[in-house]
């Protein structure tokens, strides 16, 4: 127990240190270009329509996970604090959609916050409910609230001009959520 104590700290102290450091490089400016999307069509009056439409999927898939969360968590968690991070990641998922078509109705630096914080929001929801189910539920219930701040955060620095970079790392940490972190930490 006292080595597990002891890579977690040290983890947490190396996130620590990454994103100190990372805070302290300059800003990545938005390419403007990157507003420009290869199919740019207006149809019934919605400008870009498809790139619009497109977040309807992700709308309905959000709302449905919602409705079986409502409908069937007593009986899919056996430990009810695990279902939180799915009604955050679900309910993320709804506001993905809604972020995503502003921003693809009429695409700029504004409106791309409103793309990328419910995505930043959603991943770092996945990002704890894998750990609740890998390491432990616990774990997974106390990092949701950490995880979520840095991930709106992350985005809100972007959108204040502190560097991308900050972004880039923590889409790097969530990369690790599906993977199961409790082998590492029964390895120790």
């Amino acid at each position: 127990m006292e080595r597990r104590r002891r890579l977690l700290g040290s983890l947490g102290l190396l996130t620590l240190g990454l994103a100190v450091a990372v805070a302290l490089l300059p800003p990545i400016p938005q390419d403007p270009l990157y507003h420009r999307f290869a199919d740019s069509r207006p149809l019934l009056g919605i400008p870009n329509f498809l790139n619009v439409v497109s977040n309807l999927p992700l709308f309905v898939v959000g709302l449905l996970g919602l409705l079986h969360l409502v409908l069937h968590r007593r009986e899919d968690f056996a430990d009810q604090r695990e279902s939180r991070a799915y009604m955050i990641f679900f309910f993320g998922t709804v506001l993905i959609a809604c972020g995503s078509a502003w921003y693809h109705l009429a695409p700029d630096n504004d409106r791309l916050f409103w793309d990328r914080l419910p995505m930043a929001v959603a991943f770092m929801a996945f990002t704890a409910a894998m750990l609740a189910e890998r390491v432990s539920a616990t774990f997974g219930s106390r990092a949701l609230l950490p995880l979520l701040t840095a991930g709106a955060a992350s985005v809100t620095w972007w959108r204040l001009g502190v560097p991308a970079r900050a972004q880039a790392l923590l889409r790097r940490a969530e990369a690790l959520g599906p993977s199961d972190p409790g082998d590492l930490l029964r390895e120790v």
